[in-house]
């Protein structure tokens, strides 16, 4: 049984959530920066919200999807990589 594929893709998924970490911490740590993000999601600015993400120093493929209730940012690896892994990050900003 070969697991080196598995490995890799383990890898790249250790990247793609050090990325998110660093965006988990920026936005918990900055209003200003959160009340940003939630006000182009809210106004639909889906170039936006990337762009304020990618300030962070986001290196992934990203995309980002959203409703009145929250934010899902979906972070991937390469193209060139297969498009191997995916890491979503789901967040509210209202209550349920």
């Amino acid at each position: 049984m070969d697991s080196s594929i598995f490995v890799t893709s383990a890898a790249s998924t250790y990247s793609l959530a050090e990325q998110a970490v660093r965006v988990l911490d920026r936005l918990r740590s900055s209003h200003s920066l959160a009340t940003a993000v939630m006000d182009a999601a809210q106004r639909g600015d889906k170039t936006e919200v990337i762009r304020l993400i990618r300030e962070i120093g986001v290196q992934s493929r990203l995309d980002v999807k959203f409703t009145p209730d929250g934010i899902q940012i979906i972070f991937n690896t390469d193209p060139a990589a297969g498009r191997c892994c995916e890491l979503e990050v789901k967040m509210r900003w209202n209550p349920s």
